[in-house]
């Protein structure tokens, strides 16, 4: 290894480390001992991966064998779930006495359970024994199951090794059984017969030279008139590969049944590839890119687009090796989440002796150190390089390629366009540099604004300009479309359920009426003509009075009034689509009784007594309402009963449009006592900063959860969740999607549509008839029909024409982001910061001055030295995210405010600050000394006075 090689290496270990527990560690000792790597007495105050690198570097030469055998070590612990791995390493070590062999020697069984006396129970009784251990499947998942199955004497004279040589058999898991008799015919294993699957065993290999003389014939798997697996027989050393994407039924896939059967003598590996092939379909998606042309590929989900996007790279990167040349890339996502899940997934894909090495950027990680390191290919999200190129760390010429991850978002100020206008500077500076290729992928790119096919073309020209990308490759060949359908099948059912409204003369409507008709009154709000309540015109109506009153110190009760009503508001579209005690629960816990200040403004007072009336009148109602006056909470629970039934071990989302829906949308259904043990919900929602955000962790266990198999009791069969489930992430094929009254444009309606891929699934929308929702969906139908029709005609199109066309677009839109430029520049300087101070928008309190202000990422934070003087600090549980910790919120610290929420205080994991006092817009307002009134801010990026970047 060249120094270079081992300081990258050394580094990937070191964070690796980080990650292992004691148990994990120990197991790659236990592993090291086991293949005599090194001796107990070196490895004896070895406590992390760097100890026993170093340990095998300085044992002896660390040549290409023992660096082969370490990476693929380090695979395996990185993947396979490590707690029980250990376990599996400890009970394969213990011996055990067997009957003896026909040649009257005493043999190992192997037998592998978590106790000694489970192993001599089984020998003592091998008939009917149950097995309750963690099962372990090629997803990682670790589904606990118990399962029967009737023993015969012949399992006493086998076992299943564990094996640690990667196979280049198939994708999935390797079984490699052991004869213990050396003329054996075959073990035969009788499987129950509940368990069915359409999985079938494939890619036999095996270890022995002599493989066609010892075999009569191929792996036989019998199977019963229900078309159920029945037997299946090994031979001495045959490894068998079980390929991952089988279809299966309920009861999973094949390696979980074997497990399931013969958990106490299987153990695995998890076996790659030495290469993977392509679809026919993904061939055609792949071939423009593989040819060196810039490529926008266009496929549904779930049709293998990073896979194809993995050969791509492997294809130029082995073009360039050929020619001594380096060849490096960079796999760009929109989400954090999405950074692991691609990198695993490009693990899984390159073979080890192939040489290209993927990594990724952490969210605690710059992307100029990973550089450092020897990777061909990295995952990281947008911003990273975006913040690497404005740092002017990296540049566009270190790299070779772009895969850029749901491109369709490639406009505006999109990070994806903020990357690629430096990709467009450096292409008019100097047209000789070589630039990366860019491979983009999507679903589906969409139609833009437009209503017919020529505004649909245009969208699509605007989004090849952005990518320099001459050509969209969709899949067009009537054979590989055909192919497409067989792995990647429609909804059996796409339909949109229109419910009739809630009655307007209910009494909620009654009660709620005359609560914010009181309330507009007093504050004299019925001057102007209010929008309709329980709408989000009636919401902006609001928020317009109110940034008209924040700009005055003396219509503090506007102000209060404002912020009630919008809240009410709130509560009001609640009920349209939940019961009148989700949104009596939801305005308890924004007015309890603490929101009352002591000293209280005549406003706040009123409000407080007509809300104490109005409350106990909504509690009665909610105590007398039954769930058939809510029609659209009716449907969903008629359309859940429908889809358990008719579906084996179903998996479904729910998709709603706020977080605060989601979290009334589990309460409601783990209260409905007829989906106990049928329905298991969890909560899926984005990492975004507000408090009931979830983190990576969060998001990660919570899918892990969403792909066991049913005998764990820990499974999730129903994700609750925003539109952050719609886009990106890898989730099991789901029986069925439904959308509670949520849609958003045609590009989320083909994305909700993609995660409906299992055969025979089932798509859903719940809107009110006659409504916006409605109407809206059926305007994404038809901009799908155009999307489908633009992209055939731009296949007319001529490519000289197209290319032209594709040129004088990306001349027009820089010229229009200089002008864009020359604006943001005006504006910044329109007002002297020094001359600007930040003030509470409730009490009017000054906070800070402007020049106390710094950009920290996307938080706009407060560094004036007696900030916490004027403030309180209200600590909660610590919410932990990738680089910070938000510890509580803050609030202004004025005797005459009522406590407005200012923003949070948060801990950061990263460069010299500790904390941060974040600043939101709503809890502030600005004024220019001198000036009377104060100013609202509506985005902290558009005030007009410059606010410093502190850099990391």
């Amino acid at each position: 290894m060249t120094k270079r090689e081992v300081s990258g290496f050394t580094h990937l270990l070191h964070t690796i480390s980080e990650d292992l527990t004691k148990d994990e560690v120990k197991t790659m000792k236990g592993l090291l001992l086991t293949d005599e790597m090194l001796t107990p007495s070196q490895l004896e105050n070895a406590t992390t991966c760097l100890d026993i690198f170093l340990l095998l570097r300085n044992s002896a030469d660390l040549g290409p064998d023992k660096l082969s055998y370490l990476k693929s070590l380090l695979k395996l612990m990185r993947k396979v779930k490590l707690s029980n791995l250990v376990e599996e390493f400890e009970n394969s070590h213990l011996q055990m006495t067997a009957p003896e062999s026909s040649s009257g020697h005493a043999q190992e069984t192997g037998f592998q359970d978590t106790a000694t006396s489970r192993k001599e129970e089984l020998l003592r009784n091998p008939s009917s024994v149950i097995y309750d251990r963690p099962l372990i499947s090629s997803s990682g998942s670790n589904p606990l199951a118990s399962a029967s199955f009737d023993a015969d004497e012949t399992l006493q004279k086998h076992r299943f090794d564990f094996d640690t040589i990667p196979s280049d058999g198939g994708q999935g898991i390797a079984y490699r059984p052991n004869r213990m008799e050396a003329d054996a015919e075959s073990h035969l294993c009788t499987l129950p017969k509940q368990i069915e699957t359409d999985c079938c065993l494939t890619d036999l290999r095996s270890q022995d030279s002599n493989f066609a003389e010892k075999r009569k014939g191929p792996l036989v798997v019998e199977q019963d008139k229900s078309g159920n697996i029945a037997d299946f027989n090994l031979m001495e050393n045959d490894v068998v590969h079980l390929r991952q994407g089988c279809k299966s039924r309920e009861d999973g896939s094949l390696e979980n049944i074997l497990h399931d059967v013969i958990p106490s003598l299987c153990t695995y590996v998890e076996s790659k590839p030495a290469t993977v092939e392509l679809r026919r379909y993904q061939m055609e998606l792949a071939k423009p890119s593989i040819d060196g042309l810039n490529n926008i590929i266009c496929a549904p989900t779930g049709s293998g687009k990073t896979l194809t996007a993995g050969f791509i790279f492997q294809e130029r990167w082995k073009l360039a090796n050929k020619d001594g040349k380096r060849f490096r890339g960079l796999f760009i996502v929109c989400q954090r989440t999405l950074v692991q899940q691609q990198l695993k997934a490009l693990e899984e894909f390159f073979p080890l002796d192939l040489g290209i090495s993927v990594g990724a950027v952490e969210e605690n990680q710059l992307l100029k150190e990973v550089l450092l390191l020897p990777f061909s290919l990295i995952a990281l999200t947008a911003q990273k390089l975006v913040n690497g190129l404005e740092g002017r760390s990296v540049k566009i010429t270190d790299f070779d390629m772009f895969i850029m991850d749901e491109c369709h978002h490639t406009d505006l100020n999109h990070p994806y366009n903020k990357i690629m206008r430096f990709y467009h500077s450096l292409k008019r500076g100097d047209p000789s540099q070589l630039l990366p290729m860019i491979v983009g992928l999507t679903a589906s790119l969409g139609v833009g604004s437009g209503k017919h096919e020529k505004a649909a073309q245009d969208h699509y020209v605007n989004i090849c300009a952005n990518l320099d990308c001459s050509c969209i490759t969709y899949v067009r060949d009537a054979e590989n479309q055909r192919e497409l359908l067989q792995f990647n099948p429609k909804p059996s059912a796409d339909q949109i359920k229109s419910v009739p409204a809630r009655a307007k003369d209910s009494p909620f409507y009654q009660v709620m009426t005359e609560l914010m008709g009181n309330i507009e009154k007093e504050a004299r709000l019925i001057f102007s003509k209010p929008q309709d309540r329980g709408t989000q015109a009636y919401e902006n109506w609001v928020v317009h009075h109110k940034n008209d009153a924040v700009q005055r110190a003396d219509l503090q009760h506007i102000i209060v009034a404002c912020e009630v009503l919008k809240t009410l508001n709130l509560a009001w579209m609640m009920h349209d689509q939940m019961q009148i005690k989700d949104a009596h629960e939801f305005l308890e816990s924004c007015f309890p009784p603490e929101w009352l200040p002591h000293d209280p403004i005549p406003m706040q007072a009123m409000i407080s007594e007509w809300y104490s009336d109005a409350s106990e009148k909504l509690k009665d109602l909610a105590r007398d309402e039954s769930i058939e006056q809510c029609p659209q909470l009716h449907e969903l629970c008629k359309l859940l009963r429908h889809l358990h039934s008719s579906h084996s071990d179903p998996r479904g989302i729910l998709l709603t449009r706020t977080r605060l829906s989601v979290d009334r949308l589990i309460k409601f259904l783990e209260e409905q006592t007829e989906f106990h043990g049928l329905i298991y919900p969890a909560r899926f929602v984005g990492q975004g900063g507000s408090e009931n955000a979830l983190t990576q962790t969060e998001q990660e266990n919570t899918l892990r959860r969403f792909r066991l198999g049913p005998y764990d009791p820990t499974r999730v069969n129903l994700l609750v969740a925003t539109d952050v489930a719609q886009e990106g992430l890898d989730m099991p094929k789901c029986n069925y999607v439904v959308r509670y009254n949520f849609v958003s444009n045609e590009i989320g309606s083909v994305q909700s549509r993609g995660r409906a891929r299992a055969p025979n699934s089932e798509l859903y929308l719940i809107v009110t008839r006659g409504s916006i929702n409605e109407a809206r969906e059926l305007d994404n139908l038809q901009k799908e029909h155009q999307m489908q029709k633009a992209l055939k005609i731009m296949d007319s199109v001529d490519k000289t024409q197209l290319n032209r066309a594709i040129a004088d677009l990306q001349e027009r839109n820089w010229l229009e982001y200089q002008n864009q430029l020359d604006r943001q520049q005006a504006r910044s300087s329109a007002v002297d910061y020094n001359l600007v101070t930040i003030h509470c928008s409730k009490c009017k309190a000054q906070l800070c001055c402007a020049s106390d202000m710094r950009i920290r990422g996307s938080n706009y934070i407060c560094i004036a030295e007696d900030f916490e003087d004027r403030i309180l600090f209200r600590e909660n549980k610590g919410k932990e995210f990738a680089n910070e910790i938000h510890l509580g919120t803050i609030v202004c610290k004025a005797p005459d405010c009522s406590g407005n929420k200012l923003g949070l205080k948060i801990s950061y994991k990263q460069g010299c600050r500790m904390y941060g006092f974040v600043l939101g817009r709503e809890g502030c307002v600005w004024r220019q000394k001198d000036q009377n009134g104060f100013v609202s801010i509506r985005q902290w990026s558009k005030v007009p006075f410059a606010i410093s970047t502190e850099l990391i």
